[in-house]
């Protein structure tokens, strides 16, 4: 189900899609998904910042593009300035929701959906091309804003490696564009690559733990 997103800082109106879910709510439990990596090797939730989140736990993994502050992206609204940014410029708003200088609420009308829960996992998945970072995906983060039905059973199907889909899918604004470069960041930047495609290949052993 779609829903909005209302910051209320400033009169700034952004529509988006935004509610909360467990796994429990769909019925099923993620197939082939890591374990609640968040709870149990960090010891706290997943509602941090996801760069300072991967920091803690990859450890001495090169995490790259995070030590160069980038510029911060031109053409935004004047109340975004008063918004924390992410280390490419953008909104995060994950950490305005946590420091309470946004309220989103579930709908435009005011109606709210029964609250969900919190899904407190992440998965890895892995690239074709050996040069590439496979990628970590929060799925907390994105549970957050959206309903499970916003992602599954489409675009996603409910077992992971079953919807295949390229970077260009997503530019196009399938799969992961649905939302990323019209409510998230956008994935056609170059400031943005690393924010996804964060895992070396050549680093994969200190997974070795999480089973998936």
């Amino acid at each position: 189900m779609r829903r909005y997103i209302v910051p209320l800082v400033l009169g700034v109106l952004l529509s988006g899609f935004m509610a909360s879910a467990f796994a429990q709510s769909l019925g099923f439990e993620p197939k082939g998904g890591l374990t609640d990596i968040c709870r149990n090797f960090l010891g706290k939730g997943c509602d941090a910042e996801q760069e300072s989140l991967l920091r803690v736990y990859v450890g001495n993994i090169d995490i790259q593009g995070l030590s160069k502050k980038l510029e911060a992206y031109s053409g935004a609204p004047p109340a975004f300035d008063v918004l924390p940014k992410d280390h490419s410029g953008f909104v995060n708003w994950n950490k305005a929701v946590t420091d309470g200088l946004i309220r989103p609420r579930g709908s435009l009308t005011g109606e709210e959906d029964e609250y969900e829960g919190y899904l407190a996992n992440m998965m890895v998945f892995r690239t074709k091309i050996a040069q590439i970072p496979d990628v970590i995906f929060p799925h907390g983060m994105h549970t957050y804003w959206l309903n499970c039905d916003s992602c599954h059973p489409e675009p996603f199907k409910k077992k992971r490696g079953s919807s295949n889909f390229t970077m260009g899918n997503i530019i196009e604004g399938k799969y992961c564009g649905k939302c990323h470069g019209k409510v998230s960041f956008p994935p056609e930047t170059f400031k943005n690559c690393n924010r996804c495609h964060i895992l070396k290949k050549t680093r994969m052993r200190v997974w070795k733990e999480v089973p998936e």
